[in-house]
């Protein structure tokens, strides 16, 4: 495949576009690490946004905000899969392991040995925290391994195809450790994101059913996706902390005023097909009706509203149940992930309650954005 000139941004998105489904195509020879790398760049974007706001035309990426990235992606990965007693095989060569599959499960055993929540461990921000606060000269060595690996390996030939180098998402700076991706790529890999990560997460899950013959004959397909991409974080509400919830939402639902109890469904305030986070202040009780009409929308300005309102009283008393219980409290990333989703969403419509869905309108996904920047600024996360 020869260079295309780029002679307008539509050229350069196709090119883009072009590059990474051929990135997928090829995936098979050598394994995942190469899809890894793809899903941890479009995971950084994606956090970036929910953090400042906006992407810039042009993005640097650090080695080790990449490393960190890429890690974040395989750290579910270093759990054993249904009843196997090491995690799964990622790469061709069988006789080795994923490195980073390997060191993720390294610093998984170390918070396990300090006896680190469930929810803790399965959550890496929760992970990273725990990591930085209590062996921070082993996880800054693993930063560093790992930003190497990468800079070796996966990141020059990632954009290596047939032979032929096309750089079409980012450029390495020389003599530095650091990518910068090119024009419009972090908007483009913001706005396709969802589309290209099922594309991504499903070619990673074939590759991996492939080389794991010894686990063959257990409905691979879905099973193996599941472990791999939709384990992490799952951790619902117990009765104790369903008790409290309820009690804080005065025995109603938020979405629709309808009675609730401490065995009403809890549901994701951030759809959890859209992004998989299970913090306390992510969760609503709702009657099951509700639960399931809701399904993966995003909520309309009208009942962000009214959730923001319920949440900022209330920030104190998720701490609290945070601490007794096995979820963890972090209103800031339930906040700013978001905040990120309806940066992506211009175009989606939104749930406005049992029945009524509104038609996409920039200006009310607009409003929304705007309202969780306030709850930050006004809330000091």
């Amino acid at each position: 495949m020869e260079p295309v000139p780029s002679t307008s941004s539509a050229d350069f998105t196709n090119q883009a576009i072009l590059g990474i489904l051929s990135i997928i195509d090829e995936s098979s020879k050598n394994g995942t690490p190469k899809l890894g790398l793809l899903l941890a760049i479009i995971n950084f974007c994606t956090k970036t946004a929910s953090e400042i706001g906006a992407l810039p035309e042009q993005m640097l990426i650090t080695g080790d905000d990449l490393a960190l990235a890429y890690l974040e992606v395989h750290w579910m990965h270093a759990i054993p899969y249904q009843g196997q007693d090491e995690p799964l095989i990622q790469i061709g060569n069988l006789n080795r392991d994923h490195f980073a599959v390997k060191i993720c499960k390294e610093l998984r055993d170390t918070l396990e040995e300090d006896n680190a929540k469930v929810s803790v461990l399965n959550s890496w921000e929760a992970s990273q925290e725990a990591l930085t606060q209590s062996h921070q000269k082993l996880f800054k060595k693993r930063i560093r391994e790992t930003k190497e690996i990468l800079w070796k390996n996966a990141v020059p030939r990632l954009q290596n195809l047939e032979g032929t180098q096309i750089n079409f998402l980012y450029a390495v700076q020389t003599g530095s450790r650091n990518l910068l991706l090119n024009s419009n790529i972090p908007d483009l890999l913001l706005t396709f994101g969802p589309v290209l990560k099922v594309l991504i997460e499903r070619r990673f899950a074939q590759i991996v059913e492939k080389l794991n013959p010894q686990v063959a004959g257990i409905q691979l397909a879905d099973t193996i996706y599941a472990h791999l991409f939709m384990s992490n974080e799952r951790v619902m509400p117990g009765v104790s902390t369903r008790k409290e919830l309820g009690a804080l939402q005065g025995g109603r639902c938020i979405w629709s005023g309808e009675r609730i109890d401490r065995n009403s469904p809890a549901d994701h305030v951030i759809p959890w097909h859209r992004k998989s986070i299970s913090v306390v202040e992510n969760f609503v009780l709702t009657t099951p009706s509700v639960n399931s009409r809701k399904s993966s929308h995003l909520i309309s300005a009208l009942l962000l509203e009214r959730w923001l309102n319920y949440l900022s009283p209330n920030l104190k008393a998720f701490s609290e149940i945070g601490a007794e219980s096995n979820l963890i409290s972090d209103p800031s990333r339930c906040i700013r992930e978001l905040r990120g989703l309806y940066f992506i969403s211009e175009g989606a419509p939104l749930w406005n309650g049992p029945g009524r869905m509104r038609a996409p309108d920039p200006r009310e996904i607009l409003d929304c954005q705007e309202m969780l920047t306030e709850f930050i600024s006004a809330n000091n996360l």
